[in-house]
């Protein structure tokens, strides 16, 4: 593939999240949905064990990029954000960003898969960076009454 796949969508889900004690908590669609498909991203069931005996061969490199801007509701203010991520490794990279703009959230998150083939010696950052990504659906965000 020369170009990469690009979309941009536009949506509102008024009661998404959890609610509790005139605080809202909820983690940016982005994180939650698309990295744990196992079909999307199939390199993520590849990282379970602690340690590998032989090389891991993915089909390919990979690499998803994300931007999602958030508009928080009317009468909340941000008491929370996830921690950003920055890994940086020759086999894998992990990148997060949430920052508040105005009445909005922007949330970028890049993922990297550099190489096809793991070597038993750098399986450690590709593990690294596959479980901090599927961890990040329980890093929240918490937004509480004005």
């Amino acid at each position: 593939v020369y170009t990469p796949v690009t979309y941009q969508v536009d949506y509102s889900v008024p009661e998404y999240g959890m609610a509790g004690d005139d605080k809202l908590y909820f983690a940016p669609p982005t994180a939650t949905h698309l990295v744990q498909s196992g079909r999307i991203a199939p390199y993520l069931d590849c990282a379970g064990p602690e340690e590998r005996t032989q090389d891991l061969l993915l089909w390919a490199p990979r690499m998803r990029q994300g931007t999602e801007t958030i508009t928080l509701p009317a009468g909340y203010k941000v008491a929370r954000l996830p921690e950003d991520r920055d890994i940086d490794g020759p086999i894998a990279s992990l990148k997060t960003t949430t920052e508040v703009k105005g009445r909005k959230l922007v949330f970028t998150y890049e993922l990297i898969i550099k190489r096809r083939q793991i070597p038993v010696d750098q399986y450690g950052n590709f593990r690294e960076v596959v479980q901090e990504a599927l961890a990040l659906p329980e890093d929240l965000i918490v937004l509480e009454r004005k």
